[in-house]
């Protein structure tokens, strides 16, 4: 039986009243969306949703993959927890039979509901009062150091799993949480990319895992407090505080690193150049954020890691040093020098250094090892399985069958430079009232290990059919594609008045789900946070305007696609057969729309409807792209044109 997907959950939870286990929730009332459906925040890992009741409220927690040792894990916790009494922690109940999924029963975890602020809207709010963010560093230190004090990690410190209220904080999500009893455990996660070392693995886990995050938010909370224009001038709280995976990957080509060590401040810039030389660290070798360190001078040598790969030894260390010395360097270890050259050979970056990105056979030969080819914990567990398709633009996807779900690993042809940039905001705007027609996704910039580098994935889970399959398995069944034209029209009309672009509309970019459409492929998607961006791609040729240019970028990237995709689907309310028609798919698919005004079945077909909707098609070719017109979902395609 497969795991329940979010959309499973959103559907129970609309009647907690029969489908939750634990009698003292079923009369709470989900908080709604502005649809009056239950509002999830969903992340890469669990759906949160939040029960209201007459004089205190709990936060449900529901998990979107299974977790083999989930329950041990929690059971420890909760004796930790209890035991040491961490004021930062929030109460929390594991049941392992919370809530019922079509007649079966999966987890729930049942938390306190805490008001308060994510770290980076605090942040936000507050930057310019010096007194407020000097009081919010003070306590983030206190309640790190508190961790520390009782052999406790949280495992993924970051701003959305640090609430601030009055400048008094609060932890939440303990997924990757480490506590004294679990230390023969290894990582169930891996934590938020932009405040993790790259290197830390699922095999690191102990009393360490919060220092280099910790010194990262120390860091930027410390800058911030100094100079509060370091928050616009490098787009702080875009998913981070300063920095990002980007920044802690190329340290030496970070813009980031490179204001801070150049400011005018003596303290940022020491700091900031404090936090690149921690990148250089095995994670279980970061010192303690409460050793109050100041200078680079203080940090004490890396030694030899168990947990990497190749260590570099102290013995090579020093052999490195003295032979820089006697040449007339200034005598510092390899590890204190700019770059991080103790890293392996098998954790390089891969970047626009590298003269060509793996081909389609060395991805899928990576695929035949997930074990060597991944460090991330679902993936490694995987087995390839072949498929027939797979072959985009900008990549090739292959379908992975984990432990509970089947997975789409998406494998990029070419470096972007801002390529994370893009999926970190988008995956921040389509947790709003569009994420029904989105799947959850996961980039990895170390995704998957080809020869002797890493190369970045997109993770999402594997769904099917495409719009095109759905279409050829159900045409002899009407009924069930009469209602695709305004399912379609209802998607964009939701992607328009939120700005979202998707760049690429074309039937094998969409699957139909449950009947709902849900949206593949998010290359050249345009969301508003993206204003002033270029475009990286054109789209299919066959479903975009023949104006269009790769750098073409905006809310009207769909306008075209988003026209004939909705006059194809008008066809099926009237002949169906017309999908059929080499014309409109097998043509379609070599043919640009300029080459429309060659189609003649359509001027000849009995249907006024069809004729009139050619007739459009043909119009929009006369606009150049920057003046296409809005797809309107209100006004059918064939009504445009008399």
């Amino acid at each position: 039986m497969s795991w329940p997907t979010p959309q499973d959950y959103n559907e129970s939870m609309q009647a907690p009243w029969l489908n939750l286990s634990d009698r003292s929730l079923r009369s709470g009332k989900p908080a709604l969306d502005f649809l009056g459906l239950p509002r999830p925040m969903t992340g890469a890992f669990a759906s949160v949703y939040r029960l209201d009741f007459e004089n205190r409220s709990y936060a449900i927690k529901l998990f979107l993959r299974k977790i083999p040792d989930q329950e041990l894990r929690y059971t420890e916790l909760s004796t930790a927890i209890n035991s040491k009494e961490l004021v930062y922690t929030v109460g929390f109940q594991y049941q392992p039979e919370g809530i019922k999924i079509r007649g079966a029963d999966y987890p729930i975890l049942k938390m306190d509901w805490v008001e308060g602020d994510n770290l980076d809207v605090f942040v936000g709010n507050h930057v310019t009062e010096h007194r407020t963010m000097t009081l919010l560093l003070h306590h983030f230190k206190k309640m790190v150091g508190r961790l520390r004090q009782h052999g406790v990690a949280h495992g993924d410190l970051q701003h959305g799993n640090i609430l601030v209220k009055d400048a008094e904080l609060k932890l939440v999500d303990y997924d990757g949480m480490f506590v004294p009893n679990l230390r023969s455990y290894t990582s169930n996660e891996l934590g938020h990319p932009n405040y993790q070392l790259p290197t830390r693995t699922g095999r690191h886990f102990g009393p360490y895992l919060d220092n280099f995050s910790a010194w990262s938010i120390h860091t930027s909370l410390l800058c911030l407090s100094i100079d509060p224009s370091l928050w616009e001038k490098l787009s702080g709280g875009d998913d981070c505080l300063l920095f990002r995976r980007s920044d802690f990957e190329e340290p030496l080509a970070s813009p980031t690193f490179r204001l801070l060590e150049d400011h005018p401040s003596d303290q940022i810039k020491e700091n900031a150049k404090l936090l690149r030389y921690m990148l250089m660290y095995p994670p279980e070798q970061v010192p303690n954020l409460d050793d109050n360190l100041v200078s680079v001078k203080q940090l004490p040598a890396i030694k030899e890691s168990k947990l990497s790969a190749e260590p570099i030894s102290l013995a090579e260390s020093i052999k490195a040093a003295a032979n820089k010395a006697a040449a007339g360097g200034d005598g510092l270890p390899d590890w204190m020098q700019p770059g991080p050259s103790n890293a392996p050979k098998v954790i390089s970056r891969a970047s626009n250094t590298i003269g060509q990105w793996p081909r389609f056979e060395q991805y899928k030969q990576a695929l035949s090892d997930p074990a060597f080819a991944f460090e991330d914990p679902e993936l490694k567990e995987g087995r390839y399985i072949p498929e027939k398709k797979g072959l985009g633009t900008n990549g090739f996807v292959f379908h992975l069958r984990c432990a509970d779900r089947h997975v789409a690993i998406k494998c990029f042809k070419n470096f972007i430079s801002d390529r994370q940039l893009r999926f970190e905001k988008i995956a921040k705007h389509i947790n709003g009232p569009a994420r029904r027609y989105f799947l959850d996704f996961r980039y990895l910039p170390h995704g998957i290990r080809v020869g002797e580098y890493w190369y970045p994935v997109l993770v999402m889970e594997w769904v099917t059919p495409s719009l095109s399959e759905y279409i050829h398995t159900q045409l002899r069944f009407g009924a069930k594609l009469s209602g695709l034209s305004q399912r379609f029209k209802t998607m964009i009309d939701a992607l328009q008045i939120l700005g979202i672009a998707h760049g690429d509309l074309e039937p094998d970019n969409l699957a139909v789900v449950k009947g709902e459409f849900k949206l593949l492929d998010y290359d050249g998607m345009y969301v508003p946070e993206m204003e002033g961006m270029k475009g990286i791609e054109r789209g299919h040729p066959a479903f975009q305007h023949p104006s269009r240019k790769v750098t073409d970028f905006g809310p009207k990237l769909d306008y075209f696609a988003a026209w004939l995709l909705d006059a194809e689907l008008t066809y099926l309310t009237v002949d169906p057969e017309l999908w059929l028609q080499a014309e409109i798919r097998a043509q379609n698919a070599s043919k640009s729309p300029a080459q429309m005004g060659e189609i003649t079945f359509i001027d000849v077909h009995p249907s006024k409807q069809v004729r009139l909707t050619g007739d459009v098609l043909r119009k929009l070719l006369d606009y150049d792209f920057e003046s296409l017109p809005p797809f309107n979902a209100r006004v059918p395609i064939f009504t445009i044109v008399k």
